[in-house]
Protein backbone atom coordinates (compact mmCIF):
# COMPACT_ATOMS: atom_id res chain seq x y z
CA UNK A 1 0.00 0.00 0.00
CA UNK A 2 1.54 3.56 -1.10
CA UNK A 3 1.92 6.30 1.29
CA UNK A 4 -1.17 8.30 2.01
CA UNK A 5 -1.50 11.89 -0.66
CA UNK A 6 -3.85 14.36 0.60
CA UNK A 7 -4.42 16.84 -2.04
CA UNK A 8 -4.33 20.42 -1.56
CA UNK A 9 -7.60 21.47 -3.09
CA UNK A 10 -9.76 22.68 -0.30
CA UNK A 11 -13.51 21.13 -1.00
CA UNK A 12 -15.17 24.63 -2.33
CA UNK A 13 -12.56 24.86 -4.62
CA UNK A 14 -15.14 23.02 -7.26
CA UNK A 15 -14.68 22.24 -11.09
CA UNK A 16 -17.40 23.42 -13.09
CA UNK A 17 -18.31 20.90 -16.04
CA UNK A 18 -20.94 22.63 -18.89
CA UNK A 19 -21.62 25.43 -16.45
CA UNK A 20 -22.82 23.27 -13.39
CA UNK A 21 -21.00 22.08 -10.44
CA UNK A 22 -19.73 18.32 -10.27
CA UNK A 23 -20.91 15.65 -8.07
CA UNK A 24 -18.86 13.47 -6.69
CA UNK A 25 -18.32 9.91 -8.35
CA UNK A 26 -20.31 7.31 -6.11
CA UNK A 27 -17.78 4.43 -5.06
CA UNK A 28 -18.98 1.02 -5.21
CA UNK A 29 -17.47 -0.80 -1.93
CA UNK A 30 -17.75 -4.03 -4.09
CA UNK A 31 -15.80 -3.36 -7.08
CA UNK A 32 -14.09 -0.50 -6.06
CA UNK A 33 -15.17 1.23 -9.19
CA UNK A 34 -16.37 5.10 -9.79
CA UNK A 35 -20.20 5.58 -10.95
CA UNK A 36 -20.51 9.09 -12.95
CA UNK A 37 -23.31 11.13 -11.50
CA UNK A 38 -24.85 13.45 -12.56
CA UNK A 39 -24.62 17.58 -12.13
CA UNK A 40 -25.30 18.87 -8.82
CA UNK A 41 -28.63 20.64 -8.64
CA UNK A 42 -29.72 23.94 -6.99
CA UNK A 43 -30.64 24.20 -3.11
CA UNK A 44 -34.42 23.60 -3.71
CA UNK A 45 -33.96 20.53 -5.59
CA UNK A 46 -30.86 18.93 -3.21
CA UNK A 47 -32.75 16.59 -1.36
CA UNK A 48 -34.26 14.87 -5.12
CA UNK A 49 -30.23 14.74 -5.95
CA UNK A 50 -29.69 13.03 -2.52
CA UNK A 51 -32.12 10.70 -2.95
CA UNK A 52 -31.14 10.24 -6.64
CA UNK A 53 -31.16 6.18 -6.47
CA UNK A 54 -27.26 5.07 -7.39
CA UNK A 55 -26.04 2.82 -9.47
CA UNK A 56 -23.97 1.28 -7.03
CA UNK A 57 -23.94 -0.52 -3.97
CA UNK A 58 -24.32 2.05 -0.93
CA UNK A 59 -23.62 0.22 2.03
CA UNK A 60 -22.72 2.19 3.81
CA UNK A 61 -23.13 5.15 1.29
CA UNK A 62 -19.15 6.14 0.25
CA UNK A 63 -18.56 9.01 -2.23
CA UNK A 64 -15.69 9.79 -3.86
CA UNK A 65 -14.21 13.02 -2.81
CA UNK A 66 -13.16 14.89 -5.88
CA UNK A 67 -11.79 17.62 -3.31
CA UNK A 68 -9.87 16.42 -0.66
CA UNK A 69 -10.75 18.45 2.35
CA UNK A 70 -7.94 18.66 5.52
CA UNK A 71 -7.79 21.32 8.49
CA UNK A 72 -4.90 22.17 10.02
CA UNK A 73 -4.18 20.66 13.09
CA UNK A 74 -2.39 22.95 14.70
CA UNK A 75 -4.90 25.79 15.12
CA UNK A 76 -7.24 23.86 16.92
CA UNK A 77 -7.00 22.09 20.60
CA UNK A 78 -8.06 18.47 19.47
CA UNK A 79 -4.10 18.68 17.67
CA UNK A 80 -2.74 17.40 20.47
CA UNK A 81 -5.04 14.29 19.73
CA UNK A 82 -3.43 13.11 16.79
CA UNK A 83 0.03 14.23 17.45
CA UNK A 84 -0.10 12.31 20.59
CA UNK A 85 -1.74 9.15 18.39
CA UNK A 86 1.12 9.66 15.80
CA UNK A 87 3.87 9.40 18.88
CA UNK A 88 2.06 6.39 20.13
CA UNK A 89 1.78 4.96 16.90
CA UNK A 90 5.51 5.85 16.02
CA UNK A 91 7.36 4.66 19.55
CA UNK A 92 5.30 1.20 19.26
CA UNK A 93 6.61 0.47 16.18
CA UNK A 94 9.96 1.40 16.84
CA UNK A 95 9.74 -1.06 19.72
CA UNK A 96 8.07 -3.57 17.72
CA UNK A 97 11.64 -3.05 15.23
CA UNK A 98 14.15 -2.94 17.84
CA UNK A 99 14.74 0.55 17.53
CA UNK A 100 15.32 2.96 20.32
CA UNK A 101 14.88 7.12 19.18
CA UNK A 102 13.31 7.79 22.11
CA UNK A 103 15.82 5.97 25.03
CA UNK A 104 15.35 3.41 27.28
CA UNK A 105 13.63 4.98 30.24
CA UNK A 106 11.18 6.94 28.11
CA UNK A 107 10.48 3.30 26.54
CA UNK A 108 10.14 1.19 29.15
CA UNK A 109 7.51 3.65 30.35
CA UNK A 110 5.84 3.68 27.23
CA UNK A 111 5.80 -0.34 27.24
CA UNK A 112 4.53 -0.71 30.89
CA UNK A 113 1.64 1.69 29.50
CA UNK A 114 0.75 -0.26 26.48
CA UNK A 115 1.33 -3.72 28.54
CA UNK A 116 -1.69 -2.14 30.79
CA UNK A 117 -3.48 -0.76 27.96
CA UNK A 118 -3.10 -4.78 26.90
CA UNK A 119 -4.49 -5.76 30.07
CA UNK A 120 -7.47 -3.73 29.70
CA UNK A 121 -8.11 -4.06 26.07
CA UNK A 122 -11.61 -6.25 27.08
CA UNK A 123 -12.92 -3.43 29.22
CA UNK A 124 -15.06 -1.11 28.87
CA UNK A 125 -12.18 1.28 26.60
CA UNK A 126 -13.77 0.08 23.23
CA UNK A 127 -15.37 2.85 20.54
CA UNK A 128 -18.72 3.40 21.75
CA UNK A 129 -19.53 5.78 18.30
CA UNK A 130 -17.97 5.54 14.92
CA UNK A 131 -19.35 6.45 11.26
CA UNK A 132 -21.48 4.36 9.80
CA UNK A 133 -22.66 5.43 6.36
CA UNK A 134 -21.63 8.98 4.72
CA UNK A 135 -22.06 10.53 1.42
CA UNK A 136 -19.36 13.34 0.12
CA UNK A 137 -21.78 16.11 -1.45
CA UNK A 138 -18.24 19.18 -1.21
CA UNK A 139 -19.00 19.76 -4.15
CA UNK A 140 -21.98 22.20 -3.05
CA UNK A 141 -22.27 22.02 0.66
CA UNK A 142 -20.33 19.38 2.33
CA UNK A 143 -20.00 16.08 4.13
CA UNK A 144 -23.22 14.39 5.88
CA UNK A 145 -22.45 11.16 7.63
CA UNK A 146 -24.91 8.85 10.37
CA UNK A 147 -23.15 7.75 13.55
CA UNK A 148 -23.20 4.07 15.32
CA UNK A 149 -25.60 5.87 17.97
CA UNK A 150 -28.34 7.34 15.36
CA UNK A 151 -27.45 10.29 15.08
CA UNK A 152 -26.86 12.22 11.73
CA UNK A 153 -24.18 15.31 11.40
CA UNK A 154 -23.00 17.57 8.68
CA UNK A 155 -19.88 19.03 8.06
CA UNK A 156 -19.89 21.96 5.86
CA UNK A 157 -17.35 23.45 3.62
CA UNK A 158 -17.13 26.28 5.91
CA UNK A 159 -16.02 23.90 8.45
CA UNK A 160 -19.08 24.29 10.79
CA UNK A 161 -20.36 21.83 11.56
CA UNK A 162 -24.35 20.44 13.47
CA UNK A 163 -25.04 17.26 14.83
CA UNK A 164 -28.82 16.15 15.71
CA UNK A 165 -29.64 13.40 18.14
CA UNK A 166 -30.74 10.00 17.37
CA UNK A 167 -34.66 11.16 18.67
CA UNK A 168 -34.41 13.43 15.65
CA UNK A 169 -35.75 16.00 17.82
CA UNK A 170 -32.28 18.54 18.67
CA UNK A 171 -29.10 19.75 17.59
CA UNK A 172 -26.26 21.04 18.00
CA UNK A 173 -24.30 23.67 16.06
CA UNK A 174 -20.82 24.00 16.15
CA UNK A 175 -19.77 27.72 14.52
CA UNK A 176 -15.92 27.95 13.29
CA UNK A 177 -13.24 28.06 16.08
CA UNK A 178 -11.52 31.24 14.02
CA UNK A 179 -15.24 32.76 14.27
CA UNK A 180 -15.09 32.27 17.78
CA UNK A 181 -11.67 33.48 18.46
CA UNK A 182 -12.22 36.82 16.62
CA UNK A 183 -15.31 37.52 18.46
CA UNK A 184 -13.74 37.11 21.82
CA UNK A 185 -10.43 38.52 20.83
CA UNK A 186 -8.67 35.18 21.71
CA UNK A 187 -4.71 34.89 19.71
CA UNK A 188 -5.30 31.15 19.80
CA UNK A 189 -8.31 29.40 18.42
CA UNK A 190 -10.58 28.03 21.91
CA UNK A 191 -12.42 24.98 21.56
CA UNK A 192 -15.64 25.54 19.16
CA UNK A 193 -18.96 26.72 20.93
CA UNK A 194 -21.98 24.56 20.73
CA UNK A 195 -25.73 26.57 20.35
CA UNK A 196 -28.24 23.97 21.19
CA UNK A 197 -31.58 23.94 19.40
CA UNK A 198 -34.61 21.92 17.95
CA UNK A 199 -35.65 21.39 14.50
CA UNK A 200 -38.61 23.72 15.14
CA UNK A 201 -37.03 26.42 17.10
CA UNK A 202 -33.69 28.34 15.71
CA UNK A 203 -32.31 30.82 14.13
CA UNK A 204 -33.26 32.20 11.52
CA UNK A 205 -29.55 32.28 9.77
CA UNK A 206 -29.32 28.37 10.38
CA UNK A 207 -32.40 28.04 8.10
CA UNK A 208 -30.55 26.98 4.96
CA UNK A 209 -27.94 24.43 7.30
CA UNK A 210 -31.32 23.32 8.96
CA UNK A 211 -32.45 22.45 5.62
CA UNK A 212 -29.52 20.55 4.45
CA UNK A 213 -29.60 18.74 7.65
CA UNK A 214 -33.07 17.09 7.06
CA UNK A 215 -32.06 16.20 3.54
CA UNK A 216 -29.31 14.61 4.49
CA UNK A 217 -30.81 13.21 7.07
CA UNK A 218 -33.79 11.68 4.77
CA UNK A 219 -30.79 10.29 2.43
CA UNK A 220 -28.42 8.79 5.18
CA UNK A 221 -31.86 6.90 6.79
CA UNK A 222 -33.04 5.47 3.46
CA UNK A 223 -29.38 4.15 2.81
CA UNK A 224 -28.72 2.68 6.10
CA UNK A 225 -32.04 0.92 6.20
CA UNK A 226 -31.35 -0.93 2.84
CA UNK A 227 -28.10 -1.32 3.50
CA UNK A 228 -27.23 -5.16 2.86
CA UNK A 229 -24.08 -6.11 5.69
CA UNK A 230 -25.72 -7.05 8.83
CA UNK A 231 -25.71 -4.92 11.90
CA UNK A 232 -23.14 -5.80 14.09
CA UNK A 233 -23.77 -5.94 18.23
CA UNK A 234 -21.76 -3.30 19.23
CA UNK A 235 -23.89 -1.12 16.33
CA UNK A 236 -26.92 -2.33 18.32
CA UNK A 237 -25.90 -1.26 21.80
CA UNK A 238 -24.46 2.31 20.39
CA UNK A 239 -27.91 3.05 19.27
CA UNK A 240 -29.53 1.55 22.32
CA UNK A 241 -27.75 4.22 24.33
CA UNK A 242 -28.31 6.64 21.96
CA UNK A 243 -26.43 10.05 21.86
CA UNK A 244 -28.50 11.94 24.55
CA UNK A 245 -29.57 15.45 23.37
CA UNK A 246 -26.16 17.40 24.94
CA UNK A 247 -22.51 17.33 24.23
CA UNK A 248 -23.31 15.05 21.38
CA UNK A 249 -20.39 13.13 19.58
CA UNK A 250 -19.76 14.91 16.40
CA UNK A 251 -16.85 14.54 13.12
CA UNK A 252 -14.31 17.32 14.21
CA UNK A 253 -12.08 16.72 11.69
CA UNK A 254 -12.12 14.71 8.23
CA UNK A 255 -9.50 14.08 5.47
CA UNK A 256 -9.82 11.55 2.23
CA UNK A 257 -7.03 10.21 0.60
CA UNK A 258 -6.55 7.60 -2.35
CA UNK A 259 -7.52 4.45 -0.36
CA UNK A 260 -9.13 5.90 3.05
CA UNK A 261 -11.16 8.29 4.77
CA UNK A 262 -9.77 9.43 8.28
CA UNK A 263 -12.56 10.79 10.73
CA UNK A 264 -11.67 12.65 13.98
CA UNK A 265 -14.72 12.60 16.41
CA UNK A 266 -14.77 15.14 18.86
CA UNK A 267 -14.21 12.31 21.68
CA UNK A 268 -10.91 11.63 20.47
CA UNK A 269 -11.25 8.74 18.85
CA UNK A 270 -9.95 8.50 15.22
CA UNK A 271 -11.55 5.79 12.49
CA UNK A 272 -10.01 5.35 9.14
CA UNK A 273 -12.10 3.52 7.08
CA UNK A 274 -9.92 2.31 4.06
CA UNK A 275 -12.19 1.30 0.46
CA UNK A 276 -11.83 -2.06 0.60
CA UNK A 277 -14.22 -1.93 3.11
CA UNK A 278 -12.14 -2.68 6.35
CA UNK A 279 -11.41 -0.20 9.08
CA UNK A 280 -9.57 1.05 12.02
CA UNK A 281 -10.51 2.65 14.93
CA UNK A 282 -7.78 4.32 17.35
CA UNK A 283 -8.98 5.09 20.96
CA UNK A 284 -7.43 5.72 24.17
CA UNK A 285 -4.87 7.72 22.53
CA UNK A 286 -4.03 4.69 19.92
CA UNK A 287 -3.33 2.80 23.08
CA UNK A 288 -6.05 0.54 21.80
CA UNK A 289 -6.90 -0.82 18.22
CA UNK A 290 -10.34 -1.84 16.64
CA UNK A 291 -10.76 -3.51 13.62
CA UNK A 292 -13.37 -4.08 11.17
CA UNK A 293 -12.36 -6.90 8.46
CA UNK A 294 -14.39 -6.97 4.97
CA UNK A 295 -16.71 -9.38 6.62
CA UNK A 296 -17.55 -7.09 8.85
CA UNK A 297 -16.23 -8.33 11.57
CA UNK A 298 -15.10 -6.29 14.94
CA UNK A 299 -12.27 -7.32 17.01
CA UNK A 300 -10.49 -4.98 19.63
CA UNK A 301 -6.97 -4.86 20.76
CA UNK A 302 -4.02 -3.26 22.49
CA UNK A 303 -1.33 -1.21 20.32
CA UNK A 304 1.30 -3.39 22.25
CA UNK A 305 -0.45 -6.71 20.89
CA UNK A 306 -0.71 -5.71 17.50
CA UNK A 307 2.82 -4.40 17.20
CA UNK A 308 3.86 -7.68 18.57
CA UNK A 309 1.96 -10.32 16.54
CA UNK A 310 1.91 -11.05 12.93
CA UNK A 311 -1.69 -9.73 12.46
CA UNK A 312 0.21 -7.97 9.10
CA UNK A 313 -3.43 -6.72 7.81
CA UNK A 314 -3.91 -4.85 10.91
CA UNK A 315 -0.38 -3.49 11.13
CA UNK A 316 -0.48 -2.31 7.91
CA UNK A 317 -3.47 -0.62 8.05
CA UNK A 318 -1.73 1.08 11.15
CA UNK A 319 1.30 2.19 9.37
CA UNK A 320 -1.10 4.15 6.52
CA UNK A 321 -2.89 5.48 9.27
CA UNK A 322 0.63 6.81 11.16
CA UNK A 323 1.59 8.41 7.52
CA UNK A 324 -1.72 10.10 7.25
CA UNK A 325 -1.40 12.05 10.65
CA UNK A 326 1.70 12.60 10.06
CA UNK A 327 0.92 14.50 7.09
CA UNK A 328 -2.26 15.80 8.87
CA UNK A 329 0.32 17.53 11.98
CA UNK A 330 2.97 18.86 9.59
CA UNK A 331 0.66 20.30 6.77
CA UNK A 332 2.88 18.52 3.83
CA UNK A 333 0.75 18.04 0.93
CA UNK A 334 1.08 16.73 -2.52
CA UNK A 335 -1.24 16.85 -5.56
CA UNK A 336 -2.52 13.34 -5.64
CA UNK A 337 -1.76 11.49 -8.80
Amino acid sequence: MNPPTVTSTKAWDVKKAKGALVIPSIISPKENQEVPQKTSPPLSSVSAALNKPSTGNLSPARCNMKNNRTTNSSNDVGGNTLKNMHLQLTRSFAMASGDDPQGKLQMDDLCSDMADAHVNAAGLQNPSVWVTCWVDYTSKYGLGYLLASGSIGVYFNDSTKIILSSDGNKFEYMERTSTRASREGNVASPEAQRFRHTLTDFPVSLNKKVTLLKHFKSYLKSQDESRKTLVSKEEEKSRAFGSGDRDMIYVKKWVKTRHAILFRMSNRTVQVAFLDKTEIILASQAKLVTYVDKEGNRSTHSLYEITRSRRTDISKRLKYTKDILQQLITGKRTSSS
